[in-house]
């Protein structure tokens, strides 16, 4: 199953720890802002997902125990749905929950056509969540995929040039 509150519990473990020893919300707060100084890319990540989630101004601990991301799973029958064509990204550095799940979710999938592209810092000059350390690279392999994808799938005949002068 591709269980993205499993993903956030194991992302975020040092304040899930907190939590579980019932340490004061502000406290965590403390913690985490800390830790989101030494990492501006993350902190800027997170920002937006806040933002994406409806409110700038949310805090970490309220956003962990919104229920619309602890239900934010795929059960291994709705996986076998997915017939169409799948690339799964991955950070080689993302730690193993996220390698465990990204198998799970290419070898649940019905498609014929899944690929897997795992990001190392030598070779791509990224190796994080989302690729955050390198946007542009990330892209790139996405583009190239689908320009080999679409370009396999689409006969010469298929195509129709427009002039636009």
């Amino acid at each position: 199953m591709v269980d993205y509150y499993q993903i956030l519990v194991n992302f975020y473990k040092p304040i899930f720890d907190l939590k579980k020893k019932h340490v004061s919300n502000s406290i965590i707060e403390y913690f985490f802002n800390n830790r989101m100084k030494k990492n501006p890319l993350m902190n800027a990540m997170i920002k937006f997902s806040f933002y994406t989630w409806g409110d700038e101004s949310l805090k970490i601990t309220d956003w962990l125990e919104m229920d619309c991301v602890k239900k934010v799973r795929v059960s291994p029958d709705e996986l076998k749905n997915i017939h169409c064509p799948v690339l799964a990204l991955l950070g080689k550095n993302e730690g193993e929950i996220f390698k465990h799940q990204t198998h799970q979710f290419i070898n649940g999938i019905s498609s014929n056509k899944k690929d897997v592209y795992v990001f190392t810092l030598e070779k791509d000059g990224c190796s994080d969540h989302c690729q955050i350390d390198n946007r542009s690279r990330s892209n790139s392999v996405m583009l190239d995929w689908l320009d080999e994808l679409f370009l396999h799938s689409c006969k010469p005949s298929d195509v129709t040039y427009v002039n636009l002068k």
